[in-house]
């Protein structure tokens, strides 16, 4: 096929000169795209069995006696879109062609057909093995152990996307094992768009790294593992998953995971551990409080107050005894033979949890008596009668829940919330807020909850609506949050600049919704109106936050020198993290190499990116990001990633490949090769043209200056690759 004969279905850019196509390129990052207001974003979870519990046999084989993943004549090592065949575990059992995308220890597996292709750019699919390859190797290193990989003739952990939608699972998983499969649903959600790895991975992963036999008990003891590894690592600890960038920040996530599967059990004294924990089936009332996953939870709240090297031990204790076989009769006995580990690593008596968090205690813990220091959480230091466990500020006896909150910038009742007074309606001047969109009642600095209602229909205020004026604009991250008792309620907002933008929120009935804004615009402030059609009646609750939870290196290694591409600096502020620069590392990591380089903070050298090694012929483009370390875990979310462009790529092979196809097109004569953003290009004097590939969105781009007809996008490498013969 000549070169130029896609130019026709190709699409067309406005513009006259390739500079001008650099200068759009430039904007092109690697960062999150603008997203217009709309209906609260909502990441799916999976069902609540989503694991296949695996004996210890080779899984690679099938009843046929060949491999699930069959690369038939297709040869590639690493492999990035080359089709080969695989066939699931799941049942019914479908086979299917799939593209191979391999990471450094992963491997992500995508039907050729399948409903949803149109969601998976290549920009989206990098994110995603990149994003699972960062998490495998957390988890890993966190365990000191990891699956046998036997499903994979090339030894790697799967991830495969089905062609459908199993009406069975979301995601499922071995626990452990080498492998979990997706319901192509999932490509719905949006969070790769966002640089930021959802739900469904995260969980199914760490069922994968089920190894927790020794301490495992319960009604659903592996989801009290996956509690562990998605709840307080991968999002709390390493804030790597949904809860860990703009989505939603790692306190809230834990508020709520705690608020709904922890804390109504040690509100109510009719649960208790014997039924919540320990039973080997459901129990009615604990299932009716959602009291469940609570050693998974328990792990959550003590790992707080412990350093990430004791934590580490703890688990790793765990994970020895299991791999060692150690098992025990009953409940009771695994659970005293946990928390005796927790007493050597800690050098503390963890008895207290007894009383603190209602939990088992029996002969086995007898010789934690030979610790004289309690466990840290159960202390008390300010004797205002709330232990660690609940007392967000141990050093200040005026803090403590159910304090009085007052504005002064501190959580007072230890809610989670700064200064989060309620102002109610009747409080405003009139009794009523404002009904003036662009001249509301003006309200106290953030967060704050506003409570109110609006008038009936048929009624002389039926056009009723409540405008809040910000004391001052909402800026960053910010996060709004509508309830109704009943009726039907709308939030807009209000721009600095006077532009009012909506709906942001809506509620239907009785319920909440919530939203967070990630806006570089900032907010002025919002108002709450009744939406078309709307039910009558009911009270609204709206609740205004701003994030202060920042990422450290958030903002590293968002750009390339061009004068000398691989010196590459990432930054962070050691005084923005507890613990500062003591034990910190800075990590560097290459799309398909893994962690490459990995130095003390303190060393000059640790921010500098390392020379990279790119294969000649890369079939994709190589990212790099920086991440935080402290005690063999990672302390922030990776940075955004940054393409690295390198000559002699895949673009080189399909640039000469043009060159020899179409000589009088591409004359070779003078011509001449460059990087600007996320171009890298070959310009032809002789004929005033320009070949380029783009590694925002790995296409191939073509321009003849002088013939009028703008840029035109050629389409995928990958489509090109194998059609110019390149490896």
């Amino acid at each position: 096929m000549p070169l130029l004969s896609l130019a026709n279905i190709g699409r067309t850019v406005c513009g006259a000169a390739m500079a001008w196509l650099f200068a759009l390129g430039s904007a092109q990052a690697d960062g999150p795209p603008a997203v217009e207001p709309g209906p609260s974003q909502v990441y799916r979870l999976e069902q609540v069995r989503d694991y296949v519990r695996m004996p210890r046999v080779p899984l690679q084989v099938r009843a046929n006696g060949t491999s699930r993943i069959n690369f038939g004549n297709t040869n590639c090592s690493p492999c990035w879109g080359e089709v080969i065949s695989y066939t699931t575990f799941s049942q019914p059992t479908q086979t299917f062609n799939v593209a191979r995308y391999d990471g450094a220890a992963i491997t992500l597996l995508i039907p050729t057909v399948h409903p949803r292709a149109a969601k998976l750019n290549p920009v989206r699919i990098q994110t995603l093995v990149d994003r699972l390859d960062l998490l495998y190797a957390s988890y890993k290193e966190l365990l000191g152990w990891a699956p046998e990989l036997t499903s994979d003739p090339r030894g790697k952990q799967v991830f495969a996307f089905l062609p459908n939608e199993p009406t069975n699972f979301y995601g499922l998983a071995f626990a452990p094992g080498d492998s979990t499969e997706y319901s192509n649903a999932v490509l719905d959600e949006i969070g790769l768009d966002d640089d930021i790895l959802t739900n469904v991975f995260v969980h199914e992963l760490a069922h994968n790294f089920d190894v927790m036999s020794a301490w495992a008990y319960g009604p659903d003891s592996s989801h009290n593992w996956t509690t562990i590894l998605q709840e307080w690592f991968a999002r709390v600890q390493a804030k790597m998953a949904d809860g860990g960038s703009s989505v939603k920040r790692p306190t809230a996530v834990l508020n709520d995971w705690l608020g709904t599967y922890w804390k109504p059990y040690l509100a109510n004294p009719a649960l208790t551990w014997a039924d919540c924990a320990a039973a080997a089936n459901d129990v009615p009332a604990c299932t009716a409080a959602q009291a469940q996953y609570l050693m998974g939870s328990l792990f959550t709240v003590v790992a707080q107050h412990m350093t990430g090297a004791q934590v580490k031990a703890w688990l790793a204790e765990g994970v020895a005894n299991s791999l060692n076989g150690d098992f025990y009769d009953s409940a009771e006995q695994a659970s005293d033979a946990m928390l005796m580990s927790l007493a050597r690593v800690t050098q503390s008596d963890p008895r207290c949890l007894a009383t603190h968090l209602k939990w088992y205690q029996g002969p086995g813990l007898a010789g934690a008596a030979a610790f004289t220091t309690p466990f840290a959480g159960c202390l008390d230091s300010d004797n205002d009668g709330a232990s660690r466990f609940l007392d967000c500020r141990d050093d200040n006896a005026a803090i403590a829940p159910g304090k009085t909150e007052v504005l002064d910038g501190l959580d007072n009742d230890c809610d989670g919330v700064v200064d989060n007074l309620t102002v109610k309606e009747a409080d405003a001047v009139g009794g009523d807020y404002s009904k003036d969109p662009f001249k509301g009642t003006r309200v106290a600095a953030l967060p704050l909850i506003i409570r109110g209602q609006l008038s009936q229909p048929g009624v002389a205020n039926a056009d009723d609506v409540d405008s809040i004026q910000l004391s001052a604009p909402l800026a960053g991250v910010g996060t709004l949050s509508l309830c109704s008792d009943g009726g039907q309620f709308q939030v807009n907002g209000l721009r600095t600049n006077g532009t009012a933008v909506g709906p942001l929120l809506r509620t239907q009935g009785a319920g909440c919704a919530q939203r967070t804004l990630t806006d570089v615009e900032p907010w002025a402030g919002f108002y709450v109106l009744r939406p078309p059609n709307a039910t009558i009646g009911g009270t609204y609750t709206l609740s205004i936050s701003q994030s202060t939870e920042t990422s450290s290196l958030a903002a590293a290694a968002t750009q390339l020198t061009q004068s000398n591409q691989k010196r590459v600096q990432s930054n962070h502020t050691p005084a923005s993290l507890a613990g500062g620069n003591s034990g910190l590392q800075v990590r560097w990591f290459q799309s398909g190499a893994g962690f490459v380089q990995s130095l003390a903070a303190g060393d000059a050298n640790a921010h500098i990116a390392p020379v990279l090694t790119i294969p000649a012929n890369a079939a994709r483009p190589v990212k790099l990001r920086a991440q935080l370390w402290r005690d063999g875990m990672p302390t922030e979310e990776p940075s955004r990633p940054l393409t690295m462009v390198q000559s002699g790529s895949l673009a080189d092979c399909i640039f000469s490949w043009g060159e020899r196809s179409l000589p009088s097109a591409f004359p070779t004569t003078g011509a001449s090769a460059g990087n600007l953003g996320a171009f890298y290009f070959r310009y032809y004097p002789a004929s005033n043209t320009f070949l380029a590939s783009s590694s925002a969105d790995d296409s191939l781009y073509y321009l003849a200056a002088s013939s009028g007809n703008g840029v035109v996008s050629l389409g995928d490498l990958a489509i090109w690759k194998t059609h110019a013969g390149c490896q």
